[in-house]
């Protein structure tokens, strides 16, 4: 090689160089404006005040509620022969891998997650010290001293091998020790990792069962303790967000004499689980879901059916989810089997039909006293007719014959008139609930359950009755109320003499709602047939399913084998029909005429400095805290009495274009400021567990190593799984107003909470997000969690809306379903939390309905949701902080404004599908929304500020002693503004880089260039 090219090439090279720092700067500075928040969040904190010590907030508060709610929500599933309470001081053996501290778990992994400082971290072992058993601590130093490999990730299972426990239990002295055995037995759960395996992980005996089966080094270990180690007493302790198969407790040779349903306990519930033990509280949880002893069994469970391999075949192949099963799932499906006689082949060791194939019903629970109910009053008297607006009302008197005080749930169910062939209908479907108080020995406490005929209604989407109408109708014939004990037990047993757990009402002739009783709005279908939107029905019905699709009751579920043999599979997504619907763009609110905007002609402010002036954007976001600011509360007052006010009108037409882009665009945690009509920045945090800031974190697995002070100082709540078995209104209404206390301490107005979606199945890896299987369960509880954070000026957003029960953020896959099933399942749960519960703000989801995004389907974001219910406020989509996000079928702007979503989780400071803001009808949509944004915040406020607060005295009977604990100031939450120094340090570094590799390629060149001349003149000279 010459000189000459030897210079061209290590020039060529250096070139390269340059140009690979600059592409990494280029890169850089992409990544840094996408994850903007992301990096300000992890270098510079929230800017929010980690000492939390605002008036009466104490964590401490938080701390104390989290053991009660712990207390109130685990579930005593068996105890044979009065094994609990175990005997004060008594001495334990506690075995099983999740018994160990480091592998307790207190919460799922994603936004269900919280941070907990390790001194406030409540675990098995500290509970059971703490209650005063006296622990083998040889075992208890072994289990700590495994660390499972994680071969399987987030769902390895790991015991040690027989063998090797016999070795410990011999060198522990364990049976010298105690008589006692507590096996525990965990599974995990979460949002970013798939669905629960169908297969269990390396390091176990067998790979033919599921995750949620006990492996067989669990069932050799039950079976040694029983067998050889001939300990007297094995309870049984499960540590798992998802209904366990727990056949082997009623198996004889594994002599289990105990067991109790833990949950995932959050940063104090496990407290609960010592002193449930030893008595000092008596067990008042009541199963949330259905436990069966075969959840995986084909024959006998539709649901599993057609949700297993979710991830396989949704995700990574069709994308398609076929909901095969109609209405029939969980309880509801084997209650009406059940009735129907479909189990009356079924027989094995446990029973015969129902007792072999259901191990612990719906709303089953067990506990150390006796409780005796007497029905009070009922109104309308029994064999009543029913009308439209009719009310029925029962109360009854609960009687603690026990000798121990306790608490008890009433639970009321109804079975509707079904002829085979017409509307679907369940045999059994949870109507209302209460649970009592604390009831002493000879003592009594009254409920009184509430429902309204409404609440009876089945919704007929294919006119099965053949009535010419599609909407909510009361079928002619009997309906029968029922106090049950659980789902499958009506309380006979239990009633006092001369009182009935049934009563019947009578229907003449059918009734149908034409209008929505609380909300007003026409009721009609609106996703089936002709009047589906976009042309595609939910159902599919048209362009690949069919009615005998869905699974019927008609002739004893005579279609059970055709709908539920094999997975369903759904319509080709490459259907031209099906492809037009998820690009659909919503024509309904076309507008010709250039909406007003950047209007000075009025100047209404929601939020002012004190004494009435005018906010400036920094004061309004924080940076600028010399002055007060106030509400002006006589405008909040006047716009929260009336959403269709002139006054509405004028407020965003005040907003410039700007200020309405910013607000959609990028309400990532957060709503953006808006000095023209003074409206705070608000911010928003997740998650379903407690205040968190994973996602800011970008660290989903939660940890202290990856939290500022401020995160290990909020509640970590027990999981909504676990709460869910509480049955307790109260309890959820006390954990909101608590929420709303420690968002004022915090400056924090939204939350992204409560998770609202059902265990559809036991396999979903979200269920720890989810309080149950019912919408009717689950509906009431989120509502109260809204109701009391409401109460404190936290508004929340009730998520996800709507039909997301599988999948890891099943994102683009399209959701089959009747519209029955749609709106009797997931939908009602969303309809008794935004009636009964106020809710103001909702997330939608990732799925599509039917074949169109969840944020864009106006059938259900605006005609059922807003027309028919009256719904108010916000929808908020989940994240979305992608290019890859957006576009016609996605998260698109253009179909999800237009339908009724109205602000975009968009945590990048990018903009990634801007508006085209000379599109009227875009420009007033985006008005639209920025109403619904303004309204959530101005009802909530008024909300706050206009409650009457006594009215908790009577809800929880304690002189006003709730309501004065959480007591908040209303004053003008500011959201705090933090110096994000990481930028000018980061712009200065790379101006330093690029000058540099300016000043290099000026060297090299020259350089170059001089050689090359050099080398010409030598040349010449030569010549």
């Amino acid at each position: 090689m010459n000189a000459k090219t030897k210079k061209i090439v290590v020039s060529s090279v250096l070139y390269g160089v340059v140009a690979i720092i600059i592409a990494i700067c280029i890169t850089g500075t992409v990544f840094a404006r996408r994850y903007n928040r992301n990096i300000t969040a992890l270098l510079c904190g929230s800017g929010i005040d980690a000492t939390l010590d605002k008036g009466d907030y104490s964590p401490e508060l938080g701390a104390n509620l989290g053991k009660v709610a712990g207390g109130e929500s685990m579930v005593l599933l068996h105890n044979e022969d009065d094994a609990l309470p175990l005997a004060e001081g008594a001495k334990v053996n506690v075995f099983g891998t999740a018994s160990a501290d480091q592998n307790w778990k207190v919460t799922g992994i994603g936004s269900g997650t919280g941070v907990i400082k390790p001194e406030d971290k409540h675990t098995l072992m500290r509970s059971l010290k703490d209650a005063g058993f006296k622990v083998n601590e040889k075992l208890e130093q072994y289990y700590a001293s495994l660390r499972p490999v994680l071969k399987d990730g987030n769902y390895n299972l790991s015991e040690p091998a027989i063998a090797e426990l016999k070795k410990t239990v011999t060198e522990s002295g364990a049976t010298e020790f105690s008589d006692t055995a507590i096996v525990v037995l965990g599974r995990n759960a979460g949002e970013t990792i798939p669905e629960i395996p169908l297969k269990q992980s390396e390091g176990n005996d067998s790979n033919t069962k599921t995750y949620l089966e006990a492996t067989d080094r669990e069932l050799d270990l039950l079976e040694y303790l029983k067998t050889d180690a001939k300990f007297e007493k094995i309870i049984v302790i499960i540590n798992s967000a998802n209904a366990m198969n727990l056949d082997f407790v009623n198996t004889p040779k594994y002599g289990i004499s105990a067991c109790l349903y833990a949950g995932f306990t959050g940063q104090s519930g496990a407290d609960a689980i010592g002193k449930i033990l030893k008595g000092e509280i008596n067990p008042s949880g009541r199963t949330s879901d259905i436990y069966v002893y075969a959840a995986t069994n084909h024959l006998y469970d539709p649901t599993w059916v057609n949700n297993r391999n979710v991830n396989i075949v949704v995700n990574e192949s069709t994308k398609n989810m076929v909901e095969a099963e109609n209405i029939y799932y969980g309880y509801k499906w084997y209650e009406t089997a059940d009735a129907e006689g479909y189990f009356s082949r079924a027989g094995n060791t446990f029973g015969k039909g129902y007792e072999a194939i259901v191990q612990y019903p719906f709303g089953y629970g067990l506990d150390y006293t006796d409780f005796e109910w007497k029905v009070k009053s009922v109104s309308p008297a029994n064999n009543s007719k029913l009308a439209l607006d009719t009310e029925i009302s029962i109360t009854v008197e609960v009687k603690n014959t026990g000798s121990k005080a306790g608490k008890d749930v009433v639970e009321l169910y109804f079975n509707p008139p079904y002829t085979s062939g017409g509307i679907e209908k369940s045999a059994v479907n949870l109507v209302a609930f209460e649970k009592t108080g604390l009831i002493q020995p000879g003592a009594t406490d009254e409920v009184t359950l509430t429902v309204s005929a409404f609440e009876l209604a089945s919704f007929d989407c294919w006119d099965l009755n053949d009535n010419g109408k599609t909407s909510w109708e009361l079928d002619e014939g009997d309906y029968e109320i029922t106090l049950r004990t659980d789902s499958h037990t009506v309380a006979d047993d239990k009633m006092a003499s001369g009182s009935n757990a049934t009563v019947t009402y009578k229907v003449d002739s059918t009734l149908v709602y034409d209008k929505d009783p609380v909300g007003g709005g026409e009721i009609t279908t609106r996703l089936t047939g002709d009047s589906a939107y976009a042309g595609v029905s939910v159902d599919g019905i048209g362009v690949g399913l069919t009615r005998e699709s869905y699974l019927s009751r008609a002739n004893a579920f005579a279609n059970f084998a055709t709908t539920c043999k094999t997975r369903t599979e759904g319509p080709s997504r490459d259907n031209a029909t099906v492809k037009a619907a998820r690009e659909f763009i919503n024509p309904a609110n076309d507008v010709s005429e250039m909406p007003t905007t950047g209007s000075t002609s009025t100047d209404h402010r929601i939020v002012t400095v004190e004494g009435g002036s005018k906010a400036t954007a920094d004061q309004l976001k924080g940076k600028d805290t010399n002055v007060k600011l106030e509400y002006n509360k006589d405008l909040i007052k006047e716009l929260a009495a009336n959403f269709d006010g002139p006054k509405w009108k004028e407020i965003v037409e005040q907003m410039s274009v700007a200020e309405l882009k910013n607000l959609f665009h990028f309400a990532g945690f957060q709503t953006y400021e808006a000095e023209s009509v003074g409206k705070l920045r608000n911010v928003d945090y997740d998650g379903p567990a407690g205040f968190n800031l994973t996602a800011l974190k970008g660290k989903w697995e939660g940890g202290s190593a990856a939290a500022e002070k401020i995160e290990e100082l909020w509640t970590v709540w027990p999981s909504e799984s676990l709460l869910g078995c509480s049955w307790n209104k109260n309890l959820l209404l006390e954990i909101g107003l608590f929420m709303g206390m420690e968002a004022s301490a915090s400056k924090v107005s939204g939350w992204y909470a409560p998770g609202m979606n059902l265990h559809r199945t036991a396999y979903t890896n979200r269920n720890f997000e989810y309080y149950s299987e019912d919408s009717v369960l689950t509906g009431y509880l989120a509502a109260n969690v809204v109701h009391g954070a409401k109460m404190n000026n936290l508004y929340c957003y009730m998520k996800h809306f709507v039909a997301c029960e599988y999948g890891a953020n099943p994102t683009e896959t399209d959701t089959w379903l009747t519209e029955q099933a749609l709106r009797e399942n997931p939908m009602r749960a969303f309809e008794i939390a935004v009636k009964k519960g106020g809710g103001n703000a909702i997330m939608t989801s990732f799925n599509n309905v039917g074949p169109v995004w969840s944020g864009a389907n106006y059938a259900t974001c605006t005609q059922i949701l807003r027309g028919e219910w009256g719904f108010k406020g916000t929808l908020l989509t989940d994240i979305c902080s992608l290019a890859s996000a957006y576009g016609l079928g996605k998260f698109s702007h253009t179909q999800g404004l237009r339908s009724g979503q109205d602000i975009w989780l968009n945590n990048s400071v990018t903009m990634f599908d801007d508006i085209d803001d000379k599109d009227p009808t875009m420009i007033a949509m985006a008005q639209r929304a920025a109403k619904n944004v303004l309204w959530t915040g101005v009802d909530t406020y008024n909300y706050a500020s206009t409650y009457d607060r006594s009215q908790l005295d009577a809800i929880f009977g304690d002189n006003g002693e709730t309501s004065q604990k959480y007591a908040i100031d209303l004053s003008v939450r500011v959201a705090p503004s933090v110096f994000a120094w990481w930028i000018p340090v980061a712009i200065v570094l790379e101006v330093l880089v690029l000058c540099g590799c300016a000043v290099w390629v000026f060297f090299i060149t020259r350089s170059l260039l001089k050689g090359l001349k050099q080398q010409q003149t030598a040349t010449a000279v030569k010549k």
